[in-house]
């Protein structure tokens, strides 16, 4: 069993953010889904065909207590803003910049 403190604390090390939360289905986030599939929301709705398990992750792994969940922030504070007063100027997205995936599983 891994000790809460300690991942977080390796987390924060690499760099990572980490969430944890219970091992739950989650039905309201089931409900959205289907609604946006019915919506034609999505490009290939056959890619969703069984809402419900993919909502509920003992559904795959029965015995999980938890999700540990991380991202990797791409909004840095370092990066200056070229814009000035009365001269925009336009900035391509951060998360195009580089692959964070990557760099999210080697961290």
């Amino acid at each position: 069993m891994l000790d809460t403190k300690i991942l977080r604390e390796r987390a924060r090390e690499l760099g990572i953010e980490i969430r944890i939360c219970p091992a739950l289905s989650f039905p309201e986030e089931s409900e959205r889904i289907k609604f946006q599939v019915k919506q034609g929301l999505f490009i290939d709705p056959a890619d969703w065909n069984d809402i419900d398990n993919f909502c509920n992750v003992q559904s795959i792994f029965p015995e999980a207590k938890s999700i540990i969940s991380s991202c990797l922030f791409y909004l840095t504070s370092d990066e200056p803003d070229p814009s000035s007063p009365g001269n925009p100027y336009g900035l391509i997205a951060r998360y195009t910049a580089r692959n964070y995936y990557r760099e999210l599983k080697l961290r």
